[in-house]
């Protein structure tokens, strides 16, 4: 934390917020909701057009797209040797898909599928401690290690996409 306030501190002057922040803050929220919403019903259409499984609707197509702007940050913070800012990064975006996108719902309203839900839910959980694991023994992740990471999450994707193929017949 104190990497990244050290950076911002700089490019953003501390003041009190307006009123007229609080509205932009409000119609930004609104257009992300909104966003969000239509982002995630056309996937869910198509999905169903193509025959595709919603968990691997869910669990890969939305979670790398919602991802892409943490990804491309992460990359940005790593080429300007931001470790730290990388790994927070990287992890806030690993923790809202899993949480916000994954858990939370599947509580509230479990879907026909919730097993499939919960063993998509211990594998990212797994991988992001395995991820975490990593960068603390290692003091940071290197190119190796980044593999491994990389080879979990298509052992992962691929698992995911046998087992519900296999399961829709």
């Amino acid at each position: 934390m104190t990497e990244e306030e050290s950076e911002i501190t700089p490019a953003i002057p501390a003041g009190r917020g307006t009123g007229r922040d609080a509205w932009a803050a409000a119609a930004a929220l609104l257009v992300v909701l909104v966003a969000s919403t239509v982002m995630e019903r056309s996937a869910a259409t198509l999905g169903t057009r193509l025959s595709v499984p919603p968990v691997i609707t869910g669990a890969i197509v939305l979670a790398a797209v919602t991802s892409l702007p943490n990804a491309v940050a992460a990359v940005y913070l790593a080429r300007r040797g931001q470790a730290a800012a990388t790994l927070s990064e990287a992890l806030n975006s690993n923790t809202l898909n899993v949480l916000a996108g994954l858990l939370i719902p599947s509580v509230i309203v479990p879907p026909a599928g919730f097993a499939g839900t919960l063993a998509t839910a211990i594998w990212y959980a797994a991988m992001t401690l395995g991820a975490m694991a990593i960068a603390l023994a290692g003091r940071g992740i290197s190119r190796r290690s980044g593999l491994v990471i990389i080879y979990a999450y298509a052992v992962f994707a691929v698992t995911l996409i046998v087992t519900a193929l296999q399961a829709t017949g």
